[in-house]
């Protein structure tokens, strides 16, 4: 998601609640999805009305100024709103379960860590698969015979007119030190290491 909460402040009403349309309906598919696999023993009805509940609780702690500076991403702020929502009403449903913040608090930052960790994992996988695009010949072929084909080496000699395996693989070495070089450079001008 792209916008801010600094941009939401400077925006009129109606490009407000265009853009807030427009988060209510980014989010939901996800929030629905990960709160059904999270607390799979809630109805999808109500965690269906703790998404509503919680956009229109991050709507108004926009509107009443609650809210001066957000810390976190919006998807983020609206699923600790939820995740406190679903706490309340599995407590209501169930009075006699000992559900504690503390442990939901716990599981999420272990989630928020995995998926921070996943996304950074994405960064540099599209890192590296933008790299590998941008080569030249023999290595682009060489690389996708190897990796995306799992050819071995014999069969990547003949196809690549070399005199044996051996020759085949010090020429698959020199491309991937190309490609280690450009990748940790490449990566390092996006701040992903």
């Amino acid at each position: 998601m792209t916008l801010s909460l600094a941009k939401l402040r400077i925006l009129g009403k109606s490009a407000f609640n265009r853009e807030f349309t427009q988060i209510y309906d980014e989010l939901r598919p996800a929030f629905i999805a990960y709160f059904n696999s999270r607390y799979s023993f809630l109805r999808t009805e109500d965690i269906e009305d703790i998404y509503n509940d919680s956009l229109l609780a991050f709507y108004k702690n926009i509107e009443s100024g609650k809210l001066a500076t957000l810390t976190c991403s919006i998807k983020s702020y609206i699923y600790t709103i939820g995740r406190n929502k679903a706490v309340d009403l599995i407590r209501n449903q169930h009075p006699e379960a000992h559900v504690s913040a503390e442990n939901i608090e716990m599981y999420d930052r272990v989630d928020a860590i995995w998926e921070e960790a996943n996304e950074a994992e994405r960064e540099k996988q599209n890192a590296v698969r933008h790299i590998v695009n941008k080569l030249v010949e023999p290595c682009k072929s060489i690389l996708n015979l190897f990796y995306f084909q799992k050819e071995t080496m014999k069969t990547i000699a003949q196809q690549m007119k070399y005199a044996n395996a051996d020759v085949a693989k010090s020429k698959k070495n020199q491309c991937m030190t190309k490609v280690r070089n450009t990748a940790k450079d490449y990566m390092q001008t996006l701040g992903l290491i």
